[in-house]
């Protein structure tokens, strides 16, 4: 079986010969691929990304509106305004009042998600990173997208290791795996990548691999990159938590059983009224428009505007904290959070050293950025009030 060939075996490489990986690659070990066959490679498997579900503006701006409460209300305005068009009467006051209601209701959630992805848009377009591979025997910086399998990468002290990969060879290479494992102590890894042997060994003792998102904490090492984009496996943990979504959260579920409730009280009372005038008439008029605008009284016609507004205030205080909420509706699960339980690493820190401050002999500069990110900048501090507060 080749790399040629489309098929969804899964392949256990941490327990194959290193001989066998590069027949099953078609990668010389050496000189690594061509220039061509990259190419060839990438316009076949896609880049070296993690796929997001797609969804349609239906599905992402308007299905999560669609409450119960705001169907009867649109069915309830449809009936008036087809009464009202074959001359049969029709309260127009109500349907402009039930469909501005909605329709500002749908304006409100619509910019927040859009205000939302686009800002998360931006921070995923930032920053470019590149990595080093090993291509027709010369080492260059490619874009990570662009790396296939098959490609050797050079991975150094401070890299973020770009895809999943076989070592080849190592000289004390120690990975930080804390992003797939929750460990945040550094992994040891072997020299020259042996086999190991054994069946479902857990990520954290694959000695003799390296994985996607992962940091070099320190040496250096040449691998042969078996798998990437969503085959990695913290691409299968980011694919299977977009696809499994969110549950219902409490006030969207509380709003729909209301909804639901209320919706049988109005056609129930909307039957009993269309009886009582029908029959009131000697069983010779059925007053429709005039029984459903009775009924519709008792529908209270701001509680969806009002739950999105709550909402909205909600969202709008976070993201004075720089806080990005994608879904209007999370705000009130957030809200019920009390006690958060999590380990320290990988949430409330990166296990990332970073440099903060740099002490010269007659000068002192203050470096920006965050964590191993290849952004920020580095100033100088002229104000002697700045370090008295770094040195004492």
């Amino acid at each position: 079986m080749t790399v040629a060939e489309d098929t969804p075996v899964e392949i256990n490489y941490y327990n194959l010969k290193l001989e066998e990986i590069y027949k099953n690659l078609q990668t010389d070990p050496n000189k690594g691929l061509s220039e061509e066959e990259a190419i060839r490679r990438l316009e076949q498997y896609g880049p070296n990304e993690i796929p997001r579900v797609s969804k349609g503006f239906i599905k992402i701006y308007l299905a999560p509106l669609f409450n119960w409460l705001i169907v009867i209300y649109l069915i309830g305005a449809l009936i008036l305004f087809l009464a009202w068009f074959f001359g049969e009467g029709g309260n127009m006051t109500f349907i402009a009042l039930t469909l501005g209601i909605v329709f500002l209701n749908c304006l409100i959630a619509i910019f927040q998600q859009y205000r939302a992805t686009k800002k998360l848009k931006a921070l995923r377009e930032l920053t470019a990173p590149t990595s080093t591979v090993i291509r027709n025997g010369q080492k260059k910086d490619i874009p990570t997208k662009e790396i296939v399998r098959g490609d050797l990468m050079a991975i150094n002290q401070g890299d973020k290791i770009p895809a999943d990969g076989r070592i080849i060879s190592s000289t004390i290479l120690e990975v930080n795996e804390a992003a797939l494992t929750g460990e945040s102590e550094s992994v040891l890894k072997l020299q020259q990548g042996e086999a190991l042997d054994g069946v479902k060994i857990p990520i954290g003792a694959r000695k003799n691999m390296v994985y996607y998102g992962t940091y070099v904490a320190m040496g250096n090492g040449i691998a042969i990159v078996v798998e990437t984009g969503g085959n990695t496996e913290i691409g299968k943990i980011s694919q299977g938590l977009e696809e499994a979504g969110t549950s219902e959260i409490p006030i969207r579920k509380k709003m729909n059983n209301f909804g639901k409730w209320l919706g049988l009280i109005v056609m129930l009372f909307w039957f009993i009224i269309l009886m009582i005038i029908w029959i009131g008439s000697g069983f010779k008029k059925l007053e429709i428009v005039k029984s459903l605008n009775s009924a519709m009284d008792i529908m209270p016609i701001n509680i969806p505007l009002l739950t999105t507004i709550v909402l909205l205030t909600g969202v709008l205080a976070m993201a004075h904290h720089g806080v990005i909420v994608r879904n209007l509706a999370s705000v009130d699960s957030l809200g019920r959070v009390s006690v958060v339980c999590s380990d320290k690493t990988g949430t409330l820190t990166k296990n990332q050293m970073a440099i903060e401050y740099v002490w010269t002999d007659n000068s002192l500069f203050k470096v920006t950025g965050s964590g191993y990110d290849p952004e920020g900048d580095i100033f100088l501090m002229d104000d002697p009030k700045n370090l008295v507060i770094v040195t004492r």
